[in-house]
């Protein structure tokens, strides 16, 4: 796939494992943002969410579980490395209600 920003995809791509094994460490400094955010959208039963930036999965499969079986939420993200933790992290858990997308 072609990127508008080739210098930031090749950057994330060498960055992926990196992040990932990090992963949890970084998610002590930003999680609370995201899960205040999170609290604040009107995250009901059915509703569909983009999760733009979504690294390995962690914030999709939270939001997954916020719209249940019914809603769907797609993560987006720069780095194919990324995209495939999130999509093992989701088959992993049974989370039928994700996609990914680069």
């Amino acid at each position: 796939m072609a990127f508008a920003n080739t210098e930031q995809a090749e950057f994330w791509e060498r960055r992926a494992p990196e992040w990932l094994e990090l992963e949890s460490r970084l998610e002590q400094f930003g999680g609370l943002p995201g899960e205040l955010a999170m609290d604040r959208l009107d995250l009901r039963s059915g509703r569909r969410v983009v999760d733009l930036g979504c690294g390995g999965g962690r914030t999709t499969l939270e939001l997954a579980a916020r719209v249940g079986p019914g809603g769907e939420v797609v993560g987006v993200d720069i780095s194919a490395g990324m995209l495939a933790a999130g999509r093992e992290r989701a088959a992993r858990l049974g989370a039928g209600n994700v996609t990914g997308h680069a």
